[in-house]
């Protein structure tokens, strides 16, 4: 299930961890230079390292038409999928910039070096959606996209997203 959240509500009783801010929205589809995958990966020293997640939160819009399904997800360095939080239909996407909620009703424990990215496959330069990044560096995590179907790794950007643990 996912779902568009208020990203600044905060539950009594939840542990939540999050980078909401945000000052560049980014294409993510396999048609742009970024590639299919946008996120961010957990270093040794995270916070979120051996925590138990249960819910994930991207910020994310969508430009024109797009079709198709956008999942959250975490890989490992090898590419390899991990967990999934759940997926979203893109044409339910609004066109102004929001965060969305994914919960997939279970649970999994982050390793250190896991990739929780924004996935979508499908649309093209004027049909999209966006993931979030910004200019603010987050300690013991890097933002990765994936260029020519691999992960690449930037130190001086982060990504916006929330976790709950």
């Amino acid at each position: 299930m996912s779902y568009l959240v208020n990203p600044y509500m905060v539950t009594a009783g939840i542990n939540q961890y999050c980078q909401p801010n945000y000052d560049e929205d980014l294409p993510v589809g396999v048609w742009y230079g970024g590639g299919s995958r946008a996120g961010v990966q957990f270093l040794s020293g995270h916070v979120l390292v051996g925590q138990t997640a249960t819910k994930a939160s991207v910020h994310s819009k969508r430009v024109g038409s797009p079709t198709g399904t956008m999942y959250y997800r975490i890989y490992n360095t090898s590419g390899v999928l991990q967990f999934t939080f759940g997926s979203m239909d893109v044409s339910t996407l609004t066109t102004s910039t929001a965060t969305y909620q994914f919960d997939s009703g279970s649970s999994y424990t982050i390793q250190t070096d896991d990739i929780l990215v924004l996935v979508f496959t499908g649309g093209d330069a004027s049909n999209y959606v966006t993931s979030t990044k910004n200019t603010t560096v987050e300690s013991n995590a890097k933002f990765v996209d994936y260029p020519s179907e691999a992960f690449r790794y930037q130190d001086n950007r982060a990504n916006s997203y929330c976790v709950t643990y």
